[in-house]
């Protein structure tokens, strides 16, 4: 019963710790198009 238990926990660890590296990797990505974004907007500027 207590490898069970474990085993649950452990999965619940894992699903957490993959939620938290999309949200980082988004936050990136995110981060990332703001900047692309931002340097478009100096080229546009510069013509």
């Amino acid at each position: 019963m207590a490898t069970v238990a474990a085993t649950l926990e452990e999965k619940l660890h894992w699903q957490k710790r993959q939620r938290e590296l999309e949200d980082k990797r988004s936050q990136l990505r995110r981060r990332i198009l703001d900047r692309q974004d931002e340097i478009d907007g100096q080229r546009s500027a510069h013509h």
